[in-house]
């Protein structure tokens, strides 16, 4: 009886938790040399303190698999290299620092929080994802009409983007990550639900129509490599024909949408975006080699490259980097940076401990191509560390996890 109150709440707490994530942006609090608090940062925090105090309740009974252990030790090493970062980093730096270690924690534990319902009751939470990723998707679609100049929004640390899809999250590689995880989330639920109504299907089909266009839209190209390598893996696992359909519809985009044939031949040829990738990787670099036991902190990455001149323009002026300058352009490099090579380890560890729990899923199509679209996606950008994301593979992996055959 108490369990399933401790769940009713957590259930409530993780729809407006789901609903909040929608907003993105447009649920930020500033908060001076501090950045931000997100609306999605309260409810996190509140499900983590609802499930903390269900295990205090429950005498902290509770089994504690592989990929769990690993994500737990891998908190120690963010703590560990923020206290070795005191050598180093200023009060303020070492204090957002650990703002960031308590985000990081308190989004990942959705993952023991969704097998712990699923478990006792059996909670599924796929109608209300979806939900969201379509309406985020509809969202993006109409900012893309409404507000397609964001050159506007420079002076407040954005990035001038133009005509293509950022929905909430402002940005189009971010959200079309998110949104490609949708689709092959939504792609899965299609294939493995036998007992859908035509209705229901039409409306999947639709869904994924409406994703597909605001993928298309966004215009990144990591996105579209990504979403291209997780739909090849989902296809070779579940149905090779989907690869087929999606292919012809990718060749049609790259020949009658003029601008994704000059996003695509840019990356062959290295234009300004990739140039600009490559120097963010080179500096990356330089910072893991002088620190590369634990890095220089979770999360004082920010500092670290103001202390290397990094941010400085053509007259020595410090821009601080505007919102990327906290991340780098690959999450591989950032764990490196961060956490160092104690670090790096643990999280390679922890990937390959969610593989293993993949392989007896009955959704193991979307769980390796999810986890694969993220891994490619998150060499370009630093989607891996992207609260939103972490929060959406949190939330539908958990119960899938645990899903066996």
């Amino acid at each position: 009886m108490v369990t399933s109150t401790f769940n009713k709440l957590l259930k409530l707490l993780i729809v407006a938790l789901v609903c909040s994530i929608i907003l993105g942006q447009f649920g930020r609090f500033p908060i001076e040399q501090f950045g931000a608090v997100y609306l999605s940062d309260v409810f996190a925090a509140l499900v983590f303190a609802v499930w903390v105090w269900k295990l205090i309740f429950n005498r902290f009974v509770r089994r504690f698999v592989l990929y769990e252990i690993l994500l737990i030790a891998l908190w120690c090493i963010t703590l560990l290299s923020l206290i070795a970062a005191t050598s180093w980093a200023d009060g303020t730096s070492l204090l957002i620092g650990f703002t960031y270690i308590v985000r990081l924690v308190v989004y990942t534990s959705l993952v023991f929080v969704t097998r712990d319902m699923f478990e006792e009751e059996a909670y599924d939470f796929s109608r209300l994802l979806i939900f969201a990723t379509v309406s985020f998707a509809i969202l993006g679609l109409v900012q893309f009409v409404v507000f397609p100049d964001f050159s506007s929004f420079v002076s407040h640390g954005w990035d001038p983007h133009y005509y293509r899809v950022l929905s909430t999250f402002f940005d189009p590689n971010f959200a079309g990550m998110f949104m490609s995880l949708g689709f092959l989330y939504l792609l899965d639920r299609l294939y493995s639900q036998n007992d859908f109504s035509r209705f229901h299907k039409v409306v999947c089909v639709l869904s994924l129509l409406t994703l597909l266009v605001a993928i298309i839209l966004t215009f990144s190209r990591s996105t579209y490599l990504a979403f291209s390598v997780g739909i090849f893996v989902f296809s070779v696992i579940k149905d090779i024909r989907i690869v087929l359909v999606m292919g012809l519809i990718g060749i049609s985009a790259f020949m009658f949408i003029p601008r994704v044939q000059t996003r695509v031949i840019g990356a062959v040829t290295i234009d300004e975006t990739a140039s600009i990738r490559i120097t963010d990787y080179q500096r990356t670099l330089k910072i893991i080699a002088d620190y590369p036991l634990l890095g220089v902190g979770y999360n004082t990455f920010r500092e670290a490259q103001a202390q290397q001149g990094y941010f400085r323009d053509g007259r020595g002026v410090d821009s601080f980097g505007g919102y990327a300058g906290a991340g780098a352009d690959s999450s591989l490099l950032f764990t490196l940076a961060t956490m160092g090579i104690i670090g790096f380890m643990f999280a390679l560890s922890l990937g390959f401990a969610l593989v293993l729990a993949s392989r007896k899923s009955l959704h193991k199509a979307y769980l390796f191509a999810g986890l694969t679209a993220i891994f490619v996606h998150s060499q370009f950008v630093n989607s891996l560390y992207y609260t939103w994301i972490i929060a959406w593979l949190c939330l539908s992996m958990g119960p899938y996890l645990h899903h066996e055959e």
